[in-house]
């Protein structure tokens, strides 16, 4: 009979996740985005080009690192080892 110790995760990790992940700069680019599309119009047409610009400045940089990241490019979506860092970001990875 085997017998398997699951250990469940700490609160203290889990609401140190929670805070890395909503706190990441890609979020906060597309948060500051959106509040200054709408502060500097003050009305809706700024809320719109908030999120434009958010997905531009924010969205679709952290979605070509997350599917580099699932390619094996890099180790994950924080890019921990420093050496990957300075790896070339056009899709075809520094190789023509």
């Amino acid at each position: 009979m085997s017998t398997t110790l699951t250990t469940a995760t700490p609160p203290e990790r889990r609401s140190a996740r929670l805070i890395t992940e909503l706190l990441a700069p890609a979020n906060l680019v597309i948060a500051i985005l959106v509040a200054i599309g709408w502060h500097s119009t003050a009305s809706f047409s700024g809320i719109g080009w908030g999120p434009l610009a958010g997905l531009f400045c924010g969205g679709l940089p952290i979605a070509f690192i997350i599917a580099g990241a699932r390619r094996g490019h890099w180790t994950d979506k924080h890019v921990k080892i420093r050496s990957q860092r300075w790896r070339d970001l056009s899709p075809s990875g520094g190789h023509l």
